[in-house]
């Protein structure tokens, strides 16, 4: 059963997954790309704390964004080998530390 081996998946496994048979993937084929991540938790000893994330992207878009964020983080940083991780967010923005901070804080 193609629903059971996806579920087993170890890439599915611990996730809350969903399985749509479909006549054609033609038909369902798109660059699109989303997410819905919802995290209901506790916070201290308030219960019920929930956190939803959403996101719609286009996939080459994406990915050409994300390069040059990193093309421009990397001007900021000291010469060397770096992996995504290590690069500070703030630094693949545009502008300055100030005007980012004066920005979004």
């Amino acid at each position: 059963d193609v629903t059971a081996e996806i579920k087993a998946d170890p890439y599915f496994a611990h996730d809350e997954t969903h399985v749509f048979a479909v006549a054609s993937v033609d038909d369902v084929k798109d660059m699109g790309h989303g997410v819905n991540l919802v995290r209901k938790g506790v916070s201290g000893k308030t219960q019920n704390q929930r956190f939803e994330f959403n996101m719609s992207i286009n996939n080459p878009a994406l990915t050409a964004q994300v390069l040059v964020n990193v093309a421009r983080a990397s001007f900021r940083l000291q010469p060397g080998c770096y992996t995504m991780p290590e690069i500070p967010v703030i630094d693949m923005l545009p502008g300055t530390r100030e005007e980012i901070v004066a920005t979004l804080v």
